[in-house]
């Protein structure tokens, strides 16, 4: 769905896309704005100069603009990034604000800039919420069990990032083309993406370079059995350092034991699950076509599984 949601509010005209001649102020525009991330923004020395190795084409007024009130040159090139893309939508009522109380017009743009992590800045006036990182790359799915696996997994994964100093950095374009692998069919099974293998911290860690290796998910959520630790055991190990047991602890499992299998094949994707289901229908004619029949069948389905009528 990915790639579908991208397209589908992609506005670059043909000269942005690099199909055309580039008119006065126009510019090459790699990506959609719904896309996977073009820059890495933290100031640690583990992000290195050379991991925002692909181009991240900025409005050069806007980060002069933002350079010479202080914030650093990776975040000016983020925010300035933002401004190469108008807003798709504008509210005529909202289109005159005092931007020192308000911050809707950034907003504006920032919201209709979707990417695989967004850097939202706290409201104005609002002192209650701070600065936060949103993960927007995962799919809703059928059953709260699901959903609640993947947040607390997630969440997690950057408890332990953070507690242990994990450095997972590597190359932008690297990312890029595991975004691009994840799209094909059956990928959680089929297809490798590429992890950094040492990422643990040891001496002169700010320059070492990244040893990049290609895992399947499973091995790479839980582990390839030859030394490279998984994200699953990143995870338990930060939960024993918390020394988190009983039920809380019981309850965490089940939803490791989830991602696991998941990862591993052993349980089937969302997506997996839909096809087998058309697959096996007995109106499907294997022609590639969907009759409504197949389609009620298959939503009626979703809808007791969500419900918890089907497990």
């Amino acid at each position: 769905r990915w790639d579908v949601i991208s397209a589908s509010v992609d506005d670059r005209p043909p000269a942005e896309r690099g199909l055309a001649a580039l008119g006065e102020g126009q510019k090459t525009i790699p990506k959609s704005r719904y896309s996977s991330i073009d820059c890495f923004i933290s100031t640690s020395c583990l992000n290195q100069d050379k991991f925002n190795d692909v181009e991240c084409v900025v409005d050069a007024e806007a980060k002069q603009k933002l350079l010479d009130d202080g914030i650093d040159d990776r975040l000016a090139t983020h925010i300035a990034h933002l401004f190469i893309r108008d807003p798709l939508v504008v509210f005529h009522e909202k289109l005159e604000q005092d931007n020192a109380t308000n911050n809707d017009h950034f907003e504006n743009l920032q919201s209709t800039n979707w990417n695989t992590v967004r850097f939202k800045v706290p409201p104005v006036n609002q002192d209650n919420i701070q600065w936060r990182v949103e993960f927007r790359s995962m799919e809703l799915n059928l059953t709260d069990f699901e959903n609640a696996a993947h947040t607390v997994f997630v969440m997690l994964l950057t408890r332990s990032i953070v507690s242990e100093g994990l450095n997972f950095y590597m190359p932008i374009s690297y990312v890029d083309t595991n975004m691009k692998r994840a799209h094909s069919r059956s990928a959680v099974r089929r297809e490798k993406f590429w992890v950094r293998q040492n990422k643990f911290k040891q001496d002169g860690e700010c320059e070492a370079e990244p040893q990049l290796v290609e895992m399947t998910l499973g091995e790479l959520i839980n582990g390839d059995g030859s030394g490279f630790v998984g994200l699953n055991q990143c995870i338990r190990r930060h939960l024993d350092l918390l020394d988190c047991t009983g039920d809380t602890r019981a309850h965490i499992e089940r939803y490791l034991d989830f991602i696991g299998k998941r990862a591993s094949g052993e349980l089937p994707t969302t997506a997996e699950w839909i096809r087998n289901f058309v697959l096996a229908h007995p109106e499907y004619k294997k022609d590639s076509a969907v009759s409504q029949k197949i389609n009620y069948d298959l939503l009626k389905l979703c809808l007791e599984v969500s419900h918890g009528d089907v497990e």
